[in-house]
């Protein structure tokens, strides 16, 4: 069992600061959700965190990838006899009265310190100037917000003094658009219509409308008669649906559906599904793409 080399109350201690420790949060995946929680500090290294993060909607499901240099957990480390049994987990439990719910609930009180000394063959170094804090997975878009947790020290210093912090802090958490979101005219365009699925079936852009198989083939009549409905048609005159026929995914004449559209369907009309490359492909490339919708 190692011993430990500091006095954990010093974690603490919280006096006027002398430098600033800026803490932020950023989606990182989205299947699951996934968010990344990070540090920066200038003036002093921070020595330890009390956060809550509590999220809008949905839970909290996991806390992962915890930053090993803070490896010291107040709220559930276990010392016996100035040894440390067990490090603890960094979410402290919800049954101290200074803590929220901790994972499958709304809201989460992490508590991270760091300990090292050259003597501590496991803890030689301590943290760096900034880094990643940990990770942890919600269970549906959200709204994440950060703030110190003023009962726990907020966030300390190796000088034990209190750091200031730009606390409270928020992040969004949100479903990745199947069009990937490169600046492109095609991209502001689709956003201007209500990013509507069908611009990412597989074969959209190449006349396949409705976004299924008849007879195995992706462009057929149907296709062509829901070209034919929003053919050179202004918005408002559009049917429902009628900018899924905008197959090069441009306008001319401030117009979604026209001869450029239409010459596309001519050229997959009725081929075999083998036949009709999907979006992606040559020899006319839309997106790039996240993911299809069909």
């Amino acid at each position: 069992m190692r011993k430990l080399c500091f006095v954990l109350i010093a974690l603490l201690l919280t006096v006027p600061a002398l430098a600033v420790v800026n803490v932020s949060c950023a989606q990182v995946g989205d299947d699951p959700f996934e968010v990344e929680v990070s540090y920066t500090s200038t003036g002093s290294l921070p020595r330890a965190f009390a956060l809550d993060i509590t999220v809008d909607a949905g839970t909290i499901i996991e806390v992962t990838d915890v930053n090993e240099k803070f490896w010291v957990y107040p709220g559930t480390i276990q010392i016996n006899n100035g040894s440390i049994d067990d490090e603890g987990d960094p979410v402290a439990p919800n049954t101290d009265p200074c803590a929220l719910g901790g994972e499958g609930t709304s809201g989460m009180t992490i508590e991270m310190g760091s300990l090292y000394s050259p003597n501590d063959v496991e803890h030689t170094t301590g943290p760096a100037a900034s880094g990643t804090l940990l990770r942890f997975t919600v269970s549906d878009e959200c709204t994440v917000t950060i703030e110190g947790n003023g009962a726990r020290g907020k966030v300390v210093l190796e000088n034990t003094l209190a750091a200031d912090t730009n606390l409270p802090t928020t992040c969004v958490v949100e479903a990745a658009d199947c069009l990937f979101n490169d600046g492109s005219a095609e991209y502001t365009l689709w956003s201007s219509i209500g990013k509507p699925d069908c611009w990412c079936y597989r074969k959209q852009c190449r006349g396949d409308i409705n976004g299924t198989l008849f007879l195995a083939k992706p462009v057929t009549l149907a296709d062509l008669n829901a070209l034919k409905n929003a053919f050179n048609k202004l918005d408002a005159a559009l049917p429902a649906g009628g900018t899924c026929a905008n197959l090069d995914h441009a306008k001319f004449l401030n117009k979604h559906v026209t001869l450029a559209d239409l010459n596309i369907m001519k050229t997959y009309f009725n081929l075999a599904n083998a036949s009709v490359p999907e979006c992606d492909q040559v020899p006319v490339i839309t997106g790039p793409y996240n993911f299809w919708t069909n």
